[in-house]
């Protein structure tokens, strides 16, 4: 239940959507009045995308105090290598934790199936500016002699003394809004978040090099 929870959640701040109450943020994070957008063909690999989407953050005169990505991502940053094969990114060693980030920032990886992995895998900005709130204690009732009907055709999907089975109705919550503060650099209003599809952002394989010594001619008798 409480990942059902989550996982509507993050859809709904993040990416908006269908069934988004009126009151929230048109488009969620990820809308383009919230979010810088790195373009895949101008980054040089997923890193490269990530100090992208950092830029359009820290240019707007903000800091970025975190990222939220896609957990398929790890393995993206665990294959970029320099010329001589070394890991490029690793982890925030902080007492006896090892704390994963991306240039000295915290990340949060998500395992969740989220559908709109097209839109962003990776989010970047100051989560500050996103604030959530509880307006309702989280419930559950769990009734077996529950009916769940579809409510486009009327059919009952679900009947809990039929079926015997027990449907559970959740009931959670919550409030959201965005701010975009004003900045000496953007006095109208800054953008604090950018995101990308690191995916499509992939270092082209190095030419294989020469080796001089094959390509030498043998000498003329």
């Amino acid at each position: 239940m409480a990942e059902a929870i989550a996982t509507r959640l993050d859809q709904t701040v993040l990416f908006g959507g269908a069934g988004i109450p009126a009151t929230f943020p048109v488009g969620g994070v990820t809308a383009a009045a919230f979010s810088g957008t790195v373009d895949p063909a101008g980054a040089f690999d997923a890193v490269d995308g990530v100090n992208q989407a950092m830029s359009m953050v820290e240019t707007q005169g903000l800091a970025v105090t975190g990222h939220s990505a896609d957990i398929g991502t790890k393995g993206q940053f665990r294959g970029v290598r320099d010329a001589n094969g070394s890991l490029l990114l690793g982890t925030e060693q902080v007492g006896q934790v090892q704390r994963p980030t991306i240039y000295g920032v915290p990340v949060a990886y998500s395992g969740y199936p989220l559908a709109s992995l097209a839109t962003a895998e990776f989010i970047t900005g100051a989560w500050q500016y996103l604030v959530i709130g509880v307006r309702q204690d989280i419930r559950f009732r769990f009734d077996p002699s529950g009916v769940i009907v579809n409510p486009a055709n009327g059919q009952v999907e679900v009947s809990g003394f039929q079926d015997n089975v027990t449907p559970c109705k959740i009931w959670a919550r919550f409030g959201c809004t965005i701010i975009k503060p004003v900045t000496p650099r953007v006095p109208g209003g800054a953008t604090p978040f950018a995101k990308a599809r690191l995916s499509l952002m992939v270092r082209p394989p190095a030419a294989p090099l020469e080796d001089s010594g094959s390509s030498r001619k043998a000498p003329a008798k």
